[in-house]
């Protein structure tokens, strides 16, 4: 990485995803011991960073949709819950493929 423009090194990419496992861990270990209204905004940023930076056909998206959408629903967020969900369904048919049953 190259510098910003304020001095300071822009992260590389490498050093962006362990930030993001980081957070996924931590947003794990929050959710495990009923601490879900701190965890849901690392949940948020992690889905952000999924959306952003991960290939589209990366599966970690919807992973981390569902972490999200559960956390949600623990924390009586249900409105939240449900965008997590259906953004974790679209992407799931887009890496495996739409389930169409008749």
């Amino acid at each position: 990485g190259g510098d910003n423009g304020n001095g300071n090194r822009e992260q590389e990419p490498w050093f962006k995803c362990d930030s993001h496992r980081l957070r996924v861990l931590k947003a794990l270990t929050l959710d495990r011991i009923g601490r879900h209204a701190e965890a849901l905004p690392l949940w948020d940023r992690c889905a952000a960073f999924a959306d952003s930076l991960l290939p589209p056909l990366d599966e970690n998206g919807a992973a981390v949709r569902v972490q999200a959408a559960l956390c949600a629903h623990a924390a009586g967020r249900a409105e939240e819950a449900k965008v997590h969900a259906r953004r974790a369904v679209e992407i799931h048919g887009t890496v495996f493929g739409e389930d169409r049953k008749s």
